[in-house]
C-alpha cells in the first residue's frame, strides 16, 4: 500500500473497531467488543517494518534465544524481561501480543473508570495513542497497563494497582515511577476539602515536582533498574538527543489542560474522586511535558497520563443537557483525533507507521529472493 491507501486503511480499521466497541457497550454484547479488540490487534500484529523501532525490536527478539535473561539485559542496556520472554517464541508473536495488550488494557481502563462513551474513547486511543505505541512498543503496553492500574486508585484497591504497575514494569521500567500517584492521591485528592485547598495542594505538587526532578536524577543512578535513566540529565545525553526536546507534540497536553479548566465545574466539582484525580493527573502531565523541554525524553513520562485527556474530553460530552450539543462535542473530539492523526502521524511521520506493510509482503519477497 502507498501512503494514501494506508491512511484510508487505518481510518477504516479503526472506525469499524470503534463502532463495534460502541455497539458492545450500548447493547451489552461481548462478541462485538472481542472483534473490536481483534481488529487493531491484527493491524499491529500483521505489520512488517512499520513503526520507528520495529527493526530494532525484531533484531533483539531474534537473538534472545541465544542468551540468558541476565546476559540479554546487560547486552541491551537493562532491557526489560518481557522482551526476552517473547524472544523465546517466534518473533512475530511479540507484535501481535503487544498490540492486543495495548488495546485491551486501555479498554479495561476506560471501562473501570465508568466511561459512558467507550467507542469514542477507543477511537481516540487508536488515532492519538496507538500510532505511537506501534513505534515505542514496550512503553505503549506499559502505558495501557498503567492506565488500567490508575483506575483502581479511586476505588482504593491498592493491591490490584500495585500488581498491575509491577506487571507494566516487565515491559518498561519507567512504569515504576507511577507508584508516586498513590501518595499524591492521598495528599491531594483523597481528603474531602474545598476546591480552593485542592487547587493550592495541586500547585504545591507542581512546585515540589520541579525540585524532585532536579534531586531525583541525582538519586536514581543508585536505584537498580532505574539507574539507566540517570543519563537523561547529563550534558552528553542532552547534546546527543537534544532534538527530542522540540519534537514532542505538546498539543494533547495543552488541550487537556484547557479542557479540564473549561469544564471544571462538571468534571471536578461533580465528581470529587474521579474528577479531582483526573484534574491532578492532567496538570501533572502538562508539568512533566514542560520539564521535557529541558530534559530530553523526560516528556515520555507524561505519556502515561495521556489517556486522561481522552477520558476528560469524552466525559465533557455529558456536561450538556441536550442531544444536539452532546453530538457537537463528540464531533469536536472526533475532529481533533482525525486532525491529530493526519497532521501529526501522516504528514509529520510521527511513529513512522506509513506506508503500511504486512508480513505477507515479507513472505512474498522472501519467495522471490534467490
Amino acid at each position: 500500500m502507498n501512503n494514501i491507501e494506508s491512511l484510508f486503511f487505518y481510518f477504516l480499521c479503526f472506525g469499524i473497531s470503534a463502532a463495534l466497541f460502541h455497539i458492545g457497550q450500548k447493547r451489552k454484547l461481548r462478541t462485538p467488543t472481542v472483534i473490536a479488540i481483534l481488529i487493531p490487534t491484527l493491524v499491529g500484529g500483521l505489520r512488517y517494518r512499520v513503526g520507528v523501532d520495529y527493526v530494532s525490536y525484531m533484531s533483539k527478539l531474534m537473538v534472545a534465544p541465544e542468551s540468558g535473561l541476565a546476559e540479554f539485559s546487560s547486552k541491551f542496556g537493562g532491557m526489560e524481561p518481557a522482551l526476552w520472554l517473547f524472544g523465546q517464541l517466534p518473533w512475530q508473536i511479540f507484535f501481535f501480543a503487544t498490540s492486543f495488550l495495548t488495546i485491551l488494557f486501555f479498554y479495561l481502563g476506560f471501562k473501570n473508570f465508568g466511561s459512558k462513551h467507550i467507542g469514542l474513547c477507543m477511537l481516540l486511543v487508536m488515532l492519538v495513542i496507538f500510532p505511537q505505541a506501534l513505534g515505542g512498543v514496550r512503553q505503549g503496553v506499559s502505558m495501557a497497563i498503567c492506565f488500567y492500574a490508575f483506575s483502581f486508585i479511586p476505588k482504593r484497591r491498592y493491591i490490584a494497582f500495585s500488581a498491575l504497575i509491577l506487571f507494566a514494569a516487565l515491559f518498561h521500567y519507567s512504569a515504576l515511577v507511577m507508584f508516586m500517584l498513590l501518595p499524591l492521591y492521598h495528599l491531594i485528592v483523597a481528603k474531602p476539602e474545598t476546591d480552593k485547598k485542592f487547587l493550592v495542594k495541586t500547585g504545591i505538587m507542581i512546585a515540589a515536582l520541579a525540585v524532585a526532578v532536579v534531586v531525583g536524577f541525582q538519586v536514581i543512578e543508585h536505584i537498580p533498574f532505574l539507574s539507566k535513566y540517570a543519563i537523561y540529565s547529563t550534558d552528553a545525553f542532552v547534546e546527543q538527543y537534544g532534538q527530542y526536546t522540540s519534537s514532542h507534540n505538546i498539543l494533547p497536553e495543552i488541550a487537556s489542560f484547557a479542557l479540564i479548566i473549561m469544564f471544571y465545574g462538571h468534571l471536578v466539582r461533580g465528581n470529587k474522586s474521579n474528577g479531582r484525580f483526573m484534574f491532578m493527573t492532567i496538570v501533572l502531565m502538562l508539568a512533566v511535558t514542560l520539564i521535557g523541554f529541558k530534559v530530553p525524553l523526560a516528556s515520555r513520562l507524561a505519556d502515561y497520563f495521556i489517556a486522561f485527556f481522552i477520558l476528560a474530553i469524552t466525559s465533557a460530552i455529558d456536561a450538556f443537557g441536550d442531544r444536539e450539543s452532546r453530538n457537537v462535542m463528540a464531533g469536536i473530539a472526533i475532529a481533533y483525533a482525525v486532525l491529530f492523526f493526519v497532521a501529526g502521524v501522516y504528514i509529520n511521520g510521527s511513529g513512522e507507521i506509513f506506508p503500511y506493510r504486512t508480513l505477507f509482503e515479507m513472505s512474498a519477497i522472501c519467495k522471490i529472493s534467490p
